[in-house]
């Protein structure tokens, strides 16, 4: 008999394990009588419930498991099963309730531990084989995990990211578990800890790792657009001025990875999120998000810094068909580095909290306007795919615009109706993002104005739109959806209405008000490659109360009739703009050809932002010293996945503001800068501009260069940081010469020194690509010493600056 355990046992080992040969030891005893035994699967049933369970989704034989497969993470289990050793070793443990009449009546009890034993081999090889799928390879090459019929694969580029993607498998069905448990339902083990202001409750429970907070309330707003605006808007962040959001990589549709910072405090998280639709209970898609903790390539977590073991939202439909959406949320956050343990679990609570209160105010704030424009968007498209509407049947013309596209009309029960027809030389997607952006062409009506209210969405605004010489205006919500043509194509539809905003209701007796507006956008089949774009739109006014009602419909067909024409006109394009640190660099025409340049710039500021962020960067952790300056100051580097990276950390004699200006406007000082050549190519805006770099030491190059002021988490004065990163230019490729190093990345930090003011606390950083180059060694002691020589000549430059205004 204790063969058969251990035999069974070993075959499990090549698998991930199961039981370790102790643990069995411990469950299977000769001598045990009944009780016994049933206090071992007691134990094994304790153990395993919390740590979770959840459902088999695996499609294995599921009849052979009386209720529940549990999937829990330890390694070995020590002295007692109710204590655990965390690691990250999955461990499959397959759990029987088993009722106590049917132990207790049970003759042989070996037999019901063999039987128990054989099952979770079972279960183990097919929830092995299934969930081996959740990490696969594609060509050899590409991490690919998949969970709810989706599969997330990593581009070659994002291919260091494949540890991350796994945590953030693991955080999804860790999620999973404890949603699907019966306890979470019935708040069994959790204890209430406060209500909100919108009075919903705060639970937690303890956990092996932490104390766990849980949170479930209801929001007004369907489970579609709140998974939207919570992915697209980084979790609320955008709504708490407390925490910024800074994306780091994209690794799919459906999973990537942020960073979440708090300025004031100075602390950040870097975490991997992953979500899915989920089936529910009513036949609609819910949805399931989950957050983990992450390090980076090269940039292990700090011990000092904060741990987010795990955090999730679940969305879920109200029930009878209300468009509204049941939030579950949960949060396990380890505050590493905090004061005491009361302190870490009351900050948890407290940002559970404000996640709460912020998304309930954000949806609840317009929620009557949300869904006044889905039903106006339904109407819209009940009337465009209405065979009269292509016949005109029921419809009578008005007159033509100057283009030759006719204005018709209709009476219905809810007011006098207008539409007309057209074809704009332009893309269908063109199109919707100039009107979309330029709020429905007002910006090309001097007699029009338009300003935006609200953001419901990405695809869900309120703007207000008035005529500012009679001081008449109405608020209207807008919706589009991209949707399927006939055929391959896709079209756009927009829906518009009149919205009585929060505290401000309309108030415009005697006017007409808007009470269905539309927009679709059909690509021209007959169109070269779908360069056309045929646009149907129609207007409904509520025209109760008018007073001429004649005046006012003939109002509302030269309205329609204006729009058209100018809508015939070639729409503008809006020109490329990075907003940073909330400044915004828009290029102006004749600088568009830059555009893919100025996209380069932000990624660089952004990546030179996460870099100089980052503890490792402070501690200098898997740093090599290179030399030291005539300056005293150290050069470090490190490997990195885009090459070598040298760092420099010194003390300037000049306020921060001072030195920016100078590092900006001084370019082509010879007097200072004899390593290396530089010209400005242009002038993008004041914070961005394209230089040429000529030096014996690298390949010359043309970089973007983008700075901005940033605020120290050390006081209330700004900061600045400037990153500098290759492009290539129109009819200008990059040299790409392999025989010299290749500027990845370059990039640098100014922060005042508040105990010595004026001096500057200054950081750089320069990542070379060394691929190709022959003699590797002296490429990167070059480089250490041109970033040595690069300090010496800023010390000296600033030191006698300083002296020549004393």
């Amino acid at each position: 008999m204790r063969d058969m355990w251990q035999n069974s046992v070993a075959r499990m080992n090549g698998r991930n394990t199961l039981f370790t040969g102790e643990t069995v030891a411990k469950l299977y005893n000769a001598d045990t009588h009944k009780v016994g035994i049933w206090q071992q699967i007691k134990k094994l049933e304790s153990f395993a419930v919390r740590q979770s369970f959840i459902r088999s989704r695996n499609g294995c034989n599921s009849s052979l498991l009386t209720r529940y497969i549990g999937i829990v993470r330890s390694v070995d289990l020590p002295d007692q099963l109710t204590e655990l050793s965390h690691s990250h070793q999955s461990v499959f443990v397959a759990h029987l309730f088993i009722s106590p009449s049917f132990v207790y009546n049970h003759i042989d009890h070996r037999k019901l531990i063999v039987k128990l034993t054989f099952l979770a081999i079972f279960f183990h090889r097919n929830s092995v084989d299934h969930h081996s799928d959740r990490r696969t390879r594609q060509n050899g090459n590409a991490t690919s995990v998949s969970l709810e019929g989706i599969t997330d694969t990593l581009s070659d580029e994002n291919e260091r990211y494949s540890p991350a993607l796994l945590e953030g498998q693991n955080a999804f069905l860790e999620a999973q578990s404890i949603y699907d448990h019966v306890d979470f339902y019935e708040r069994r083990g959790w204890r209430k800890e406060h209500e909100t202001r919108d009075g919903y409750e705060i639970y937690s429970k303890n956990t092996n790792r932490g104390r766990m907070f849980a949170l479930t309330e209801i929001l007004d707003a369907p489970q579609g657009e709140v998974m939207r605006d919570l992915w697209q808007n980084q979790v609320a962040s955008n709504r708490n001025p407390l925490l910024k959001a800074q994306p780091v990589a994209r690794l799919s549709d459906y999973s990537d990875i942020m960073r979440f910072v708090n300025p004031a405090a100075g602390r950040d998280l870097t975490v991997v999120r992953l979500y899915r639709p989920i089936p529910t209970s009513s036949g609609a898609d819910g949805y399931l998000t989950a957050m983990r903790s992450v390090p980076l390539p090269d940039q292990p977590i700090d011990s000092g810094a904060p741990l987010l073991h795990l955090a999730s939202i679940r969305l879920r439909p109200y029930p009878n068909g209300s468009a509204k959406t049941i939030l579950d949320a949960i949060i396990l956050l380890d505050l590493r580095g905090a004061p005491d343990r009361d302190y870490a679990q009351q900050t948890a609570s407290a940002l559970l909290t404000v996640l709460s209160e912020t998304t309930v105010r954000h949806f609840g704030e317009y929620s009557s306007a949300f869904m006044d424009a889905q039903s106006e968007f339904l109407e819209a498209r009940s009337i465009f795919d209405h065979d009269d509407f292509y016949q005109r049947r029921g419809w009578k013309k008005e007159h033509e615009t100057k283009d030759g596209y006719a204005v018709y009309s209709k009476n219905t029960n809810k007011g006098r109706m207008f539409t007309i027809s057209e074809v704009l030389e332009a893309r269908a997607a063109d199109v919707m993002k100039e009107m979309w952006q330029n709020q429905g062409l007002a910006n090309r009506n001097p007699l029009m104005a338009s300003t935006k209210v609200a953001v419901l969405s990405d695809q869900c605004d309120i703007v207000r739109i008035g005529n500012p010489s009679s001081g008449r205006d109405m608020a209207i919500v807008r919706l589009y959806r991209q949707v399927p043509m006939s055929g391959t194509a896709s079209g756009f539809i927009t829906a518009m209405r009149s919205v009585n905003l929060p505290d401000e209701p309309v108030n415009n007796a005697g006017l007409p008000s808007l009470y269905l507006g539309a927009v679709r956008l059909r690509p021209d089949p007959i169109g070269a490659r779908g360069a056309r774009t045929l646009l149907d739109a129609v207007i409904m006014l509520d025209l109760s109360g008018v007073s001429d009602r004649a005046f006012a419909q003939q109002s509302v067909s030269s309205m329609m009739t204006m729009l058209s024409e100018q809508a015939s006109c070639p729409p503008t394009i809006d020109a490329t703009s990075i907003t940073i640190e909330g400044i915004t660099d828009t290029l102006s025409t004749e600088n568009e050809q830059y555009g893919a340049a100025l996209m380069i710039g932000q990624a660089a500021f952004n990546e030179a932002q996460l870099i100089f962020s980052q503890y490792d960067f402070y501690q200098r952790r898997s740093w090599k010293k290179e030399f030291a300056t005539r300056d005293g100051y150290m050069v470090y580097s490190k490997n990195t996945n885009n090459g070598r990276m040298f760092a420099i950390s010194e003390i300037l004699n000049s306020a921060a503001s001072d030195i920016i200006k100078d590092l900006w406007q001084n370019i082509e000082d010879p007097d200072r800068d004899q390593l290396m050549k530089m010209e400005r190519i242009v002038t993008l805006t004041p914070n961005a501009d394209i230089l040429k770099i000529s030096t014996r030491f690298f390949a010359e190059a043309n970089v973007i260069r983008l700075y901005r002021p940033v605020p120290m988490p050390a006081g209330a004065i700004d900061g600045f940081v400037a990153a500098f990163r290759p492009v290539d230019l129109p009819d200008q490729p990059l040299n790409r010469d392999n025989q010299l190093p290749t500027l990845k990345l370059a990039a640098i930090r100014l922060h005042p020194d508040l105990s010595r003011a004026p001096r500057t606390n200054f950081d750089a950083i320069i990542i070379l690509d060394l691929n190709g180059v022959q003699d590797r060694r002296a490429a990167q002691q070059t480089a250490a010493s041109v970033l040595g020589l690069l300090s010496e000549q800023a010390s000296k430059h600033f030191r006698d600056l300083l002296t020549s205004i004393l």
